[in-house]
């Protein structure tokens, strides 16, 4: 596949996200895929779409997908493709990213010079 992983980036909570990466048979063969499924943290948080990258060759796939993040942490796991190549019935792509924390700045104490409160 190509390639190996694929980076998220920075995400936001509760925002839907849409990236694609490229898949393709290393014997370079035509197949069809049959299945995509995400294993880790967006297991059940994304949906895929794919399409021939040459529909006369069917040797590699643009794969699409989307979701949206509901946990501010770390995201990582892998996608693991279901083809119908005898050698090559998995392929699987990791993918790694993060949705930061939302903290809002500490708003500091106020203080008291010379009798007045700032």
């Amino acid at each position: 596949s190509s390639p190996n992983r694929v980076s998220l980036g920075r995400l936001a909570l509760d925002t839907p996200f849409e990236n694609e990466f490229i898949v393709s048979s290393r014997s370079a063969t035509p197949f069809e895929i049959q299945k995509i499924e995400a294993i880790g943290t967006m297991h059940d948080l994304v949906a895929f779409e794919w399409a021939p990258v040459d529909p006369k060759k069917r040797d590699a796939y643009r794969v699409t997908f989307r979701g949206t993040p509901e946990a501010e942490l770390r995201q990582s796991g892998k996608f693991v493709v279901h083809t119908d190549v005898r050698d090559e019935t998995r392929i699987d792509v990791a993918y790694y990213g993060w949705v930061p924390r939302n903290v809002a700045a500490p708003v500091p104490p106020a203080r008291t010079i010379g009798g007045q409160q700032t």
